[in-house]
């Protein structure tokens, strides 16, 4: 399908002598050292430390994709430095970190590295992070699903129309990919991008939180991110923050346990037990202090970090009645 010398859709993939071969493997484009908070995750060791790496190449192509100078980039078009697996997880422990996070671009378009690295951070007892848009198919699902201990997917609207016309794929292998790593174990995590007029009409939103209710479960956290105009839709208002707390009472109405408010500062991002109300997890956001620039575009512009995280929970569970809050602890 992809003619002598041409790239994929993803334009991490080409056609090389009538091979099928991989330019993003190991080409290394952004790093930084993040709180885990910032992914967003909340409910898999919080207050961890992690690496954060990104290529370039996407399989999606998201109007509003806040990193679209990477992910909608080819080799030849960013800067990259060539890791190794060994020489990447080895700077990982260098960097005293408790795991890694694929993320920036979508870490699925070089799963081969992922892969391999992987394997070498889990002896050196890292763990590893997906930031993904989960739009893989089941057989390189499942070879990459193996090797990964927790998955952040962005939802990018509970509409077939949202995915075709505005990322130009589909919502349906998305929604597989969320129930495939929870029938792994793996601690998933879920965002939803609340854009004006695109996303956010209640009644889609009820159709969301039915459906993580019905084939999920009900302390899968949510992370509703509020949209500031990038890429195609720079034309677009940012979302008010009246709109974010209506989805987010809607959510919540809807039996949802853990609904929190993205790439926002000074609001409320605390956890609570759903059972008995005490504070289990204290969180103060900030604007982001560490700038990545690729090409003289500030990359993850709009995804603030955390200080002052307090986890109060006791192996896990509430202090006060023991009900079971995070996946795993630090």
């Amino acid at each position: 399908m992809i003619p002598e010398g041409g790239q994929g859709f993803c334009k991490a993939r080409g056609n090389l002598n009538g091979e099928l071969i991989t330019f993003s493997y190991g080409r290394v484009c952004a790093t930084a050292v993040d709180p885990i908070e910032k992914k967003p995750m909340f409910h898999f060791h919080p207050g961890a430390r992690l690496l954060s790496v990104g290529t370039f190449g996407c399989n999606l192509d998201c109007a509003f994709c806040q990193n679209a100078m990477l992910a909608r980039a080819g080799p030849q078009d960013v800067p990259s430095n060539y890791t190794t697996p060994e020489g990447l997880a080895a700077s990982a422990a260098e960097k005293k970190v408790d795991g890694i996070a694929w993320t920036f671009n979508d870490p699925i378009v070089w799963s081969e590295y992922i892969i391999d690295v992987s394997k070498i951070a889990r002896r050196l007892g890292l763990f590893t992070l997906l930031n993904t848009n989960g739009y893989i198919s089941p057989r390189a699902r499942a070879d990459l699903l193996e090797h990964v201990d927790a998955v952040k997917v962005d939802i990018k609207g509970f509409d077939e129309h949202v995915y075709k016309d505005m990322c130009l794929g589909e919502l349906s292998p998305v929604l597989d990919t969320c129930k495939d790593v929870l029938e792994r174990g793996i601690h998933l995590e879920l965002a939803y991008p609340v854009i004006p007029g695109r996303t956010d009409a209640i009644e889609t939103i009820r159709k969301f939180a039915g459906w993580v209710v019905d084939e999920l479960n009900t302390d899968v956290p949510i992370h509703l991110f509020r949209f500031q105009p990038p890429y195609r839709l720079s034309q677009l208002n940012p979302a008010e923050l009246p709109g974010l707390n209506e989805c987010r009472d809607e959510l919540i109405r809807s039996g949802l346990e853990f609904v929190y408010l993205g790439g926002v500062t000074g609001g409320d991002q605390d956890t609570r037990c759903p059972s008995c109300g005490a504070l289990v997890i204290s969180r103060a956001s900030e604007e982001a202090t560490e700038k990545i620039f690729v090409k003289k575009e500030q990359v993850s512009r709009f995804c603030p970090t955390f200080s002052k995280v307090s986890n109060m929970t006791k192996d896990g569970r509430c202090p006060s009645c023991g009900r079971p809050i995070i996946f795993h602890q630090t």
